[in-house]
């Protein structure tokens, strides 16, 4: 089933239609980011990510609602849920490649932190209703609750009200 953001954020929370503090995050570029160490581990810089988002949101408080754009930055969203931080959590998922890197231990803790974003998360919106279907796949199991909220303008999947109707 296609959504909308606005329908697929009303859906989390307890009372649709109140104003919520919501959360957008995804990770820097390696091109915008400072870190003083050239030669580190790809790995060691995503834990770096993943504690730096922790701390960034730490630091600017309470949130009703965290959006993780991918699985590091949900997961992130899913600790902070825990921690008390943020109260719904949206894996924002643009992308499910069952062989993300060649390397097969690699690739399946990306696939690791996947399921534990999936499974965390209040909701996680895909792009394709295949990306639920190729996750749960993988693991066996309905992984969470998924909704397809594709990109872009699609006027024959997307309920749109009448003008008279918006605010």
């Amino acid at each position: 089933e296609s959504s909308t953001i606005t329908e697929g954020i009303s859906s989390i929370l307890s009372n649709p239609g109140t104003p919520s503090q919501v959360v957008a995050c995804a990770f820097p570029t390696k091109s915008t980011y400072f870190f003083p160490f050239t030669c580190v581990s790809e790995i060691f810089l995503y834990a770096k990510d993943l504690i730096f988002t922790i701390i960034w949101a730490i630091q600017n408080g309470r949130a009703d609602i965290f959006v993780g754009s991918g699985n590091l930055s949900a997961l992130a969203g899913v600790i902070l849920k825990k921690l008390g931080i943020v109260g719904k959590v949206v894996f924002y998922c643009i992308d499910y490649v069952p062989e993300r890197f060649t390397n097969p231990h690699v690739n399946w803790l990306y696939h690791w932190v996947d399921r534990l974003a999936c499974e965390g998360a209040d909701l996680t919106w895909n792009l394709s209703p295949r990306m639920a279907d190729g996750r749960n796949r993988r693991w066996g199991k309905i992984l969470g609750r998924q909704m397809t909220l594709p990109i872009g303008v699609h006027f024959s999947r997307i309920h749109r009200l009448p003008l008279d109707q918006i605010n």
